[in-house]
Order: C-alpha cells, then structure tokens, then sequence
C-alpha cells in the first residue's frame, strides 16, 4: 500500500508540473494573479512553507524561495 501511494505522490507531482506546458494562457492573465500578492521578503520567508506552496505559488516563490518576478 505504501508503494502505491508512493507512485500516486509522484505522477500528482508530475501533472502537476506538466499542466502549465498543457494549456493556453489564459486571455484575462489569470496566471499571473500571484505576481504581487507576496509581500513577505524572500530571505524572510519559512524554507518549509515556500516547499509546501510549491505546487500553487512556486512559479513566484521560485524554487528555493527567491523571487521570480
């Protein structure tokens, strides 16, 4: 059982990487609602929370938290 949700952890991670290359943008720029909603400095933010919004807000926290903008 452990083994399976291994796998499913995994290909979730994987589509969810794969789905901004899978669609159009969107006409009314709504992936970039993010863009200046955090506020909080890069070296201010917490390492462990940066890793846990990856999934929704890593294209601006950036992959070790630093800003992409």
């Amino acid at each position: 059982m452990a083994a399976n949700r291994e796998r499913a952890q995994r290909l979730v991670a994987r589509l969810a990487a794969d789905l901004p290359a899978l669609r159009e943008s969107c006409p009314a720029g709504s992936e970039h609602a993010l863009d200046g909603a955090i506020l909080t400095a890069a070296e201010q933010r917490d390492p462990e929370l940066v890793t846990r919004l990856a999934a929704v807000a890593g294209r601006v926290l950036g992959a070790a938290g630093e800003d992409r903008t």
